[in-house]
């Protein structure tokens, strides 16, 4: 029944398989098993698509409501028996990938080690309603309403730059001066505009902007002193310590978010859920 839900939403027998660790033809095999034991065919399969039957799309919401059943008996026999375990796959945008989080990433697997962690990171929001993740870590002004919120830490996101690019174009002296400045900046931002610490809009959108999805290239072009750089204070710590980056104003923080923990609403939080939500939120408080 998992097999055959994965590759309805997936659309695909491979990518069901990477999903669940198997090979396609294994996968194939499940889907065959299951429609010989209900003694009908699921799936339109073709070599371009899959698509449901009438039969299929009546199971596929049957196969999804035992599998929530069992995933609640699964969670109530992992509280009574006290130790969280399991797989916990978890969604999160690529800043995540720094050392800070990191850190705290190993010390939640030293005190839980029967917990597998999985993370997918990419700045994309993933569909938490398909089940296929456990829990989805984002940075937001408005949590969605349909899922629960959690709030883990306050991040800070700051306007850096290296200091050869500041020998080249000199430092800004005020936020005024900002927009007379090259950037390397996130395709995918709440922040469109640098905002002074008043409140004043500063528009720095022009032809000395190169833009990208990838967290780590806006880090890599900061260090080789293209422009200045838009990142997470967790991503930059390093290079602020050691010098290799700089603020771009001394004292100047953009703005602020929340990073939250989010979940679909659930009777039954699974232990491994709960555990990593709650270390997080306790250890991302503490001094870093």
């Amino acid at each position: 029944m998992k097999v055959f839900v994965e590759v309805v939403e997936t659309s695909s027998f491979r990518s069901a398989a990477k999903r669940l660790t198997m090979s396609p033809a294994m996968a194939s095999k499940h889907v065959a098993h299951l429609e010989s034991t209900l003694h009908t065919r699921l799936l339109h399969r073709s070599s371009r698509s899959i698509s449901l039957t009438e039969s299929g799309t009546l199971a596929y919401e049957r196969c999804r409501e035992a599998l929530e059943i069992l995933n609640e008996t699964e969670v109530l026999l992992g509280q009574r028996n006290g130790s969280p375990r399991g797989k916990l796959r978890i969604t999160a945008p690529q800043w995540l990938s720094n050392p800070v989080f990191a850190r705290k990433l190993i010390e939640y697997q030293q005190a839980y080690p029967h917990v597998q962690l999985e993370l997918f990171l990419d700045n994309q929001k993933a569909d938490l309603a398909s089940g296929w993740f456990d829990l989805a870590l984002r940075v937001t002004e408005n949590p969605a309403l349909s899922l629960i919120a959690r709030p883990i830490a306050t991040v800070d996101f700051l306007l850096i730059g290296a200091p050869a690019y500041f020998a080249r174009a000199g430092r800004p002296s005020s936020v005024e001066e900002l927009p007379l400045h090259r950037y390397v900046m996130p395709i995918l931002s709440d922040w469109a505009n640098a905002k002074a610490h008043k409140g004043n809009s500063v528009d720095i959108n022009g032809s000395n902007v190169i833009r990208s999805n990838d967290t780590t290239l806006i880090l890599q072009l900061a260090r080789q002193g293209f422009g200045l750089a838009y990142l997470p204070r967790w991503i930059a710590s390093e290079d602020l310590r050691s010098g290799s980056l700089e603020f771009a104003i001394p004292g100047y923080i953009p703005f602020s978010q929340s990073l939250y923990a989010m979940y679909v609403n659930r009777r039954y939080l699974a232990p491994k859920v709960r555990t990593f939500i709650d270390f997080m939120v306790e250890s991302m408080n503490e001094p870093m």
